[in-house]
Order: C-alpha cells, then structure tokens, then sequence
C-alpha cells in the first residue's frame, strides 16, 4: 500500500527524524557518527476534513534500515485550519486540527 493514499481516514501521520537544537530539552548530544541530535517522532494531523495530494508520484526510496522513505520537507505552509506541506514526495493539502509533534522515548 502506498503511504500517500490515506483516503477515508480522518488522520495523517508522518514519521519524521527530527534535527534538534541545543536548547530543546531533550538535545543529546550527537553520536560520533552524526553532525547533529536526532530524534525520532511522528507529525500527526487529526481530524483531517480534507486531503489533497499533489505531485505525490515520486517513486518511494528506502532508508538506511530499509524501511520506506517519503524525504524530506521543503516546505510547511499553513493559513487557519489549512496546512500544505511540500518536499521530496510531492506537495499535499490538509484541513486539520492542528498537528502534533510525538517524539518517541530515547
């Protein structure tokens, strides 16, 4: 299943390595082989209304452990309850509550 095709749920969820700074409360600092402190979570959207992908063909790559990899985010646009996201798999369009940040325990 392609995790671009979330039709007829009411949420979305992106898994996300987050870069952190040195003045967010859970920076560690980064291991011997990393430039920078990262952490992984998910960007959660709830309550999605609508959803609108655009340009979402881009063929899915696989991370470093395998698992599928949608790239980056350029962009994150957002007016009200409506966000737009672009980056590496596309642009897509979302009404929503606001979104979440979940860091994982670590």
């Amino acid at each position: 299943m392609d995790p671009r095709d979330r039709s007829g749920l009411n949420f979305l969820r992106f898994s996300v390595d987050f870069v952190l700074l040195k003045t967010h409360q859970l920076y560690r600092k980064p291991h011997s082989n990393e430039r920078y402190c990262y952490r992984e979570g998910f960007l959660w959207f709830r309550d999605v209304s609508e959803q609108k992908w655009i340009d979402g063909n881009a063929p899915l790559a696989a991370d470093a452990n395998g698992d599928e990899d949608l790239g980056s985010f350029d962009s994150f646009l957002w007016a009200g309850n409506s966000y737009r996201l672009s980056g590496d798999f596309g642009h897509v369009e979302i009404t929503s509550s606001p979104p979440v940040v979940e860091m994982r325990a670590g």
